[in-house]
């Protein structure tokens, strides 16, 4: 597992972003893999963004490379006074790991 800082974002953007799948620093086949990708906030521990390779909001671009995406109208649901905390687990065969956990600091867009 690793721990990952995001770097921060608007929300009043789209969110997308690549993470690559490595094992003794070789890209790994996520082609028969569940990945879940889920956003809450640190206070009340409530999900509030979710993403999942099984419904296309989590994309697999290459091997051991995958894409997941959050919409603008996502995005404006989360309040920039509050800490995110971020999570992503993998499961290949069976096994399921925690891919990581981190943070992500969400910044007030200021245009409606």
């Amino acid at each position: 597992m690793q721990q990952v800082t995001f770097e921060p974002i608007s929300n009043r953007e789209t969110w997308s972003d690549t993470v690559e799948v490595r094992r003794d620093g070789t890209l790994i086949d996520l082609s028969a893999a569940t990945i879940l990708l889920q956003v809450r906030s640190k206070q009340s521990k409530s999900i509030l963004l979710s993403a999942r390779s099984s419904d296309g909001t989590i994309t697999i671009e290459s091997l051991g490379v995958f894409v997941f995406t959050f919409s603008h109208p996502q995005m404006r649901a989360l309040d920039a006074s509050i800490a995110y905390e971020v999570g992503c687990t993998i499961e290949i065969a069976g096994v399921a790991e925690q891919l990581f956990i981190g943070n992500i600091s969400v910044l007030d867009g200021i245009v409606e």
